[in-house]
Order: structure tokens, then sequence, then C-alpha cells
């Protein structure tokens, strides 16, 4: 079934919201939101735990991820450093699709055509996103079970998903220390 709406399916880089702030960041939001990053910050390692449909625009079809404690400390860290509650509902997940409200019966066809295409399997009793290396071409897939979250961006938004910007990227320390 096509989609009805002209702005379903649009894309914004993978990513884990960390946090929302309404309205058009400005520099002071923009320098508030960096400073909420602990200086040190580790790159975080996400692995996937299903694929499924939800119920919201911005949750249409999502990749949930573990909530590690690295993960929920950095979360509650940012919030607390904001003066926040937390506004990241189902966190901590990665959008694939963003589909209207219009077009809610293809975000659950979306997961069936996944799993049909071998998009979406179980290996070992992990999630695997077999993700064409070309848009189009599934004769080329590399095998994701995660990522390493070694950046976080502040990104404006407002508005459809197609005009949404990154403003500014913190990379994270990639290092390890071994134990002796």
């Amino acid at each position: 079934t096509p989609a009805s709406s002209p702005i379903s399916y649009h894309t914004f880089p993978p990513h884990v919201t960390l946090a929302s702030i309404p309205g058009i960041p400005d520099t002071k939001t923009i320098k508030m939101l960096r400073d909420s990053i602990p200086q040190h910050q580790r790159a975080l390692p996400a692995r996937f735990i299903t694929v499924r449909a939800g119920d919201h625009y911005f949750r249409s079809v999502l990749a949930e991820v573990v909530l590690t404690d690295e993960l929920k400390q950095l979360h509650a860290h940012i919030h607390e450093l904001l003066a926040r509650e937390p506004n990241t509902p189902a966190y901590p997940h990665l959008s694939i699709y963003y589909i209207t409200d219009e077009d809610s019966v293809r975000r659950e066809e979306a997961v069936q055509e996944m799993i049909q295409r071998e998009i979406v399997v179980e290996v070992d009793g992990n999630v695997v996103l077999n993700c064409p290396v070309r848009a189009g071409d599934d004769s080329r897939r590399t095998p994701l079970k995660g990522f390493l979250g070694s950046e976080i961006w502040i990104a404006n938004c407002n508005g459809p998903v197609e005009r949404w910007t990154v403003l500014d990227k913190i990379v994270l320390s990639t290092r390890t220390t071994r134990g002796t």
C-alpha cells in the first residue's frame, strides 16, 4: 500500500534521543546542552533488542536498544543538569521510519516487509539488521547487532523531519583502558 501522506518516510540519520527541549535552540540552549555532557564521556555501545511498529510519528518503526547502566546514567545526568523531567518516550530506541498517523497501517506492514526481506533477523537470540549497502540493492548487506555511539549531536528538530539540522557534534572518547 503506497503512503497517502507526502511526509511519511522522510529520513534523518539514525540516532538515540537523549533529551528533547521544545522550541528553536539558540546559542544559550546549545551551550547548556553541550555543558550537560560529561567532559570525558566514553562512547557507548548500543545493542538492538527488537524491531517493532510504534504508535507515534516519531516512533513509527523503531529498533529498541538495550538500556545499559551507562545509557541510563547519561540520560539521568543530562536531565538533572538541564533541570528537566525526562521526555524521551520508549528510551532508548533508534527510529528507522517516520510514518504519519494517516499512514499508520503502513507501520506494521513496514516491519513485516523488513522481516520478509530478511533485513530484520534473529541470530543466536540477538536482533540483527541486515542493512543493504546501497538503497534498493539487497545483493550486499552489512549485518548490525547494534552500534557504538561515538558522538552526541545537538539538533534542531522543529518542523518536518527533512528540515531537521545538526547544530553541533560532541565527539565522545573511544579510548579503552585495560585492567591490570
